[in-house]
């Protein structure tokens, strides 16, 4: 039996780069927020886990109202301008959208996955906090995320 490999990911360094790397894109969601970060971070994610073959994901974001390091030192990172509203919001948007998706099933069948490959089985949930979602604002972000998954040619949607 081999041992798992779990990829470990810090969700605010990732979604910070994400945000000044593909800001130029504007991308937004279905309703209108700002989403290109969110897009980039859930990109690199599947890139990740689709180099080391990870077995689980676990994302970690830090808690913005109860920071043990700015307690104890709280001229940590003092001289750093405020995170853009835009930043914050979508750091929101990403704690809740990874929530919102789990693996339903992974498997390495070799009749059915090349060596070093696996196939995987996912579920999203589209959903806005204050509203039904309409079938046309669902299928454009599905769209979006079907559309980010073929840009990577080392994945394959069957």
């Amino acid at each position: 039996m081999s041992i798992p490999t779990v990829l470990a990911v810090d969700g605010n360094s990732l979604l910070h780069r994400a945000f000044h790397a593909s800001a130029r894109t504007m991308y937004r969601t279905p309703d209108g927020a700002q989403g290109w970060a969110v897009r980039g971070l859930l990109s690199q994610l599947v890139s990740a886990v689709d180099r080391v073959c990870a077995d689980a994901v676990v994302v970690g974001f830090d808690d913005r109202g109860n920071s043990s390091r700015k307690r104890r030192w709280p001229s940590y990172k003092a001289q750093r301008a405020p995170k853009p509203e835009s930043l914050e919001r979508q750091l929101d948007l990403a704690v809740a959208v990874l929530r919102d998706l789990a693996v339903l099933e992974d498997y390495r069948d070799p009749k059915y996955t090349p060596p070093g490959k696996k196939g995987m089985l996912w579920t999203l949930t589209y959903r806005a906090d204050d509203r039904t979602l309409t079938d046309a604002e669902v299928d454009a972000a599905h769209a979006a995320v079907v559309a980010a998954l073929k840009a990577r040619p080392a994945i394959l949607i069957r």
